[in-house]
């Protein structure tokens, strides 16, 4: 009798366990669990909104989609980011050009991902596309990233300069770092 006594006192722990987040093994905040991620309809002025809201913090937007493989295989590494230096000013924004109906995917994928940072559905993309263009250096081919410095100034993108999980780290680092 006590060892089924036993077993179910630990199981009970370990089924407990699993819905706790993740504690970071890299010095960074723990994982969203998978309620707390939200995806909010996004247009040009709601993404513009946003990142002048964290003036005075680095920003990396990141265009993504579902049905992107390289967005998908790169995704992780945002996450990662966030993780790591959210607490010294980095605002991550995600953005998904999933179709407008994808609602359902694109929540999904966030939850699995545990994207605990700010995440849009871009569904009008078509319709606003010289204003992001022009803000954000996008010319619709995805992933394509974005980071403005603490000024609020865009810095680097992705169609300007390619750059290795490595070298992004460091451009993170290094923004989080400066004055």
């Amino acid at each position: 009798m006590r060892t089924w006594v036993l077993a179910a006192v630990v199981a009970a722990v370990v089924v407990a366990g699993c819905g706790a987040p993740a504690e970071p093994t890299d010095g960074g905040r723990p994982e969203a669990s998978p309620d707390e991620v939200k995806v909010s309809d996004a247009t040009f002025a709601t993404l513009d909104a946003a990142i002048k809201a964290h003036k005075g913090d680095v920003v990396l937007v990141d265009f993504w989609a579902t049905w992107c493989g390289p967005c998908v295989k790169s995704f992780p590494h945002l996450v990662k980011l966030h993780r790591r230096y959210a607490d010294r000013g980095l605002r991550c924004i995600s953005v998904s050009i999933d179709k407008p109906d994808a609602d359902v995917q694109v929540l999904g994928f966030l939850r699995e991902k545990r994207a605990g940072f700010q995440n849009f559905h871009w569904k009008t993309w078509g319709r606003e596309l010289q204003e992001f263009q022009e803000a954000f250096n996008f010319d619709g081919s995805i992933p394509h990233m974005v980071a403005f410095n603490r000024a609020g100034e865009r810095v680097w993108d992705s169609n300007s300069q390619d750059l290795s999980d490595a070298a992004k780290d460091e451009l993170v680092k290094n923004l989080v770092t400066a004055n």
